[in-house]
């Protein structure tokens, strides 16, 4: 359906991109599908309980979004380096070790956090954000960590197994889904904590979800071989520490907000933040795919058609992005204006976050190229100093100051600084240009 429509010059002389495209179409739906039910689900939160309302939310959530972060260790992401070869040399006993590996150490880990927020909950809602009522709701989602870590790992097992679908689905859409039930029930009639009550309840079945799925599709008629837990741990710790300063990225921004302003100041720059990452929605959904093919194509040999790759895929990204980049830098008051007039503020706010969005497409899938051939370690080390340090230094510099578009100000530098310098690091290890540049002019036959 997609390849009706892209250029000719983009559909033919490339079976590696050929094969991206024939899975993305059914990637870019489903995320699509995601990005509707978040959008949805955000847009009856703002709703129905306004800037202030939908701040508390957002606050609460942000710390179970980061410790159920912590708490799945980074596995989501480095199972997906090993599953396709042991899919390809069919080693179901190695697979369904690295399973029990993965969801082991994930439990264990994540249900600790989880008992530490539950029992720290007053001290975080009074002494931290100075919000007293936070803590009940820091309680239910206490609850959540360990199915929300286990979610997105289960979720990086359908990623290696090609099983895009299904994991977008389980990781991205259901949840949300059922959160907007939750306020639609239970918020009408309880309030907000109706809605976190029942986006705990999501979280859990959605993990449920979760395990019923894997037992379908990785088999189980062979004794697990055990997956050395060393090996795993280096491998995914980078990545971890990589996934925890991107998501720190907006968060630790929503946290100083709380501590310095107040929460209907989170609630406009979160959902200024979300409604400018529907555009990050376009390349997730087309590097869930690029993923498992540059692990196939890491090695030296495949350089040429890495970079072919990876020049089209920020293309394509670009490409199907444009329509929406103008809408939101055009009309930001519009778009905000559907969350309720509350969040009009934003549109300024919402403006420069685009401009990041773009930086983010532009230079494509530099993140997984490095984490997928070996680097790892320049990759979380180039991460944390632009990332965390930046992020960290004008947020609390800007945020006292400038407020709401000292937040949004901050998230800009810290995304494009992030990129330029992935870029570079693309180029100095692999050799590539990742780089939309190079496809375009074939498009526009001008090379």
């Amino acid at each position: 359906m997609m390849m009706k429509y892209l250029p000719k010059q983009l559909k033919t002389g490339d079976k590696d991109f050929g094969e991206i495209l024939k899975h993305s179409a059914w990637a870019l739906i489903m995320f699509g599908l995601a990005a509707g039910a978040q959008f949805i689900f955000d847009l009856l939160l703002a709703r129905n309980f306004g800037a202030e309302g939908a701040g508390l939310f957002y606050l609460a959530f942000s710390v179970l979004a980061v410790l159920a972060l912590v708490g799945r260790l980074g596995f989501n992401r480095a199972v997906v380096k090993y599953i396709p070869k042991l899919v390809k040399d069919k080693d179901h006993a190695s697979l369904h070790g690295l399973e029990k590996t993965a969801f082991k150490l994930t439990t264990i880990i994540s249900t600790s956090l989880g008992i530490l927020v539950f029992v720290s909950a007053p001290l975080i809602a009074d002494k931290v954000f100075k919000q007293p009522q936070l803590q009940q709701y820091l309680r239910w989602f206490a609850i959540a960590i360990p199915a929300m870590s286990t979610i997105f790992v289960q979720a990086g097992f359908l990623r290696g197994l090609k099983k895009i679908r299904e994991s977008v689905f389980l990781e991205r859409v259901i949840v949300y889904i059922l959160g907007a039930f939750s306020i639609l029930v239970l918020g009408s009639r309880f309030g907000l904590s109706g809605a976190v009550i029942g986006f705990t309840i999501g979280v859990l079945l959605s993990s449920l979800f979760g395990y019923f799925l894997l037992r379908k599709y990785i088999p189980r008629n062979s004794t697990p071989k055990l997956f050395n837990k060393k090996t795993l741990l280096l491998i995914a710790a980078p990545l971890l520490f990589v996934e925890f300063s991107n998501q720190m990225t907006g968060q630790l921004n929503i946290a100083v907000l709380g501590i310095v302003l107040d929460a209907e100041a989170v609630g406009v720059f979160n959902i200024a933040l979300k409604v400018s990452m529907l555009l990050s929605v376009i390349l997730t959904g087309i590097n869930a795919i690029a993923t498992t093919k540059i692990a196939e194509l890491q090695d030296i040999k495949y350089r040429k058609k890495l970079e072919t790759m990876a020049s089209k895929t920020a293309a394509l990204a670009l490409l199907l992005a444009t329509p929406l980049i103008l809408f939101m830098l055009i009309f930001p008051d519009l778009v905000l204006g559907l969350f309720g007039s509350d969040f009009t503020d934003g549109a300024s706010v919402l403006r420069i976050l685009v401009i990041a969005q773009v930086v983010n497409l532009g230079v494509g899938s530099v993140s997984y190229l490095l984490a997928m051939t070996g680097y790892e370690k320049s990759l979380a080390v180039t991460i944390g100093l632009t990332v965390l340090l930046l992020n960290a230094i004008l947020t609390f510099t800007l945020v006292p100051i400038l407020g709401v578009l000292g937040a949004g100000i901050a998230v800009t530098t810290t995304i494009a600084v992030k990129n330029i310098a992935l870029l570079y690091l693309v180029k100095k290890n692999l050799g590539i240009w990742s780089l939309p540049f190079k496809a375009t002019a074939k498009w526009l036959k001008i090379s």
